[in-house]
């Protein structure tokens, strides 16, 4: 059996608790985020910030991959977001600060016709939902947003990532 053969994916069960040990807290990110963000996010701005790709773990813990960058909300306008990188999730989720500036912006729509909630991103549309309570208030991108977007993980020279699609910002 191949590992592609092996490997088993599990549609989330919004009903079924969070373990513990895999919930966010404050350790899984920097210690100077605020409440699971960059002290500068949510703040709308005429320029786009440069892309920060940070890697973070404590004592070998836990390590996590963030991506904080610009969202594109119109022209000359802008909006720092902060996003763990999560391939165990099988979409993107947003906390309500950003599902806001986003829905203010006309990025996230409602879609009551088909029941869906989805964000325009890099000229394609993705399905949003709301970032579960036992992750909140961070923001989190899934899979398979992140092999669209051409995740590459590299350990040298120092361990980190980029995508081959590289982007400045994001948006429509």
């Amino acid at each position: 059996m191949s590992l592609v053969e092996s490997v088993l994916m599990l549609e989330e069960d919004p009903k079924t608790p969070v373990p513990e040990e895999l919930l966010l807290t404050d350790e899984d990110f920097p210690s100077y985020f605020v409440d699971k963000h960059h002290p500068d996010d949510y703040k709308i701005t005429d320029h786009p910030i440069q892309p920060e790709h940070i890697f973070h773990e404590v004592d070998g813990r836990h390590p996590r991959l963030i991506l904080r960058c610009s969202v594109k909300l119109a022209v000359g306008k802008f909006c720092s977001m902060s996003f763990v990188l999560d391939t165990g999730a099988p979409k993107i989720y947003l906390c309500d600060d950003a599902a806001k500036i986003m829905t203010d912006s006309g990025i996230r729509v409602i879609d009551k016709e088909l029941g869906i909630i989805y964000v325009t991103l890099l000229g394609r549309k993705y399905r949003v939902e709301k970032t579960p309570d036992g992750h909140s208030p961070a923001n989190i991108i899934g899979l398979k947003t992140l092999c669209r977007w051409g995740l590459r993980l590299h350990d040298e020279p120092v361990l980190g990532f980029t995508f081959d699609n590289g982007f400045n910002e994001l948006g429509v």
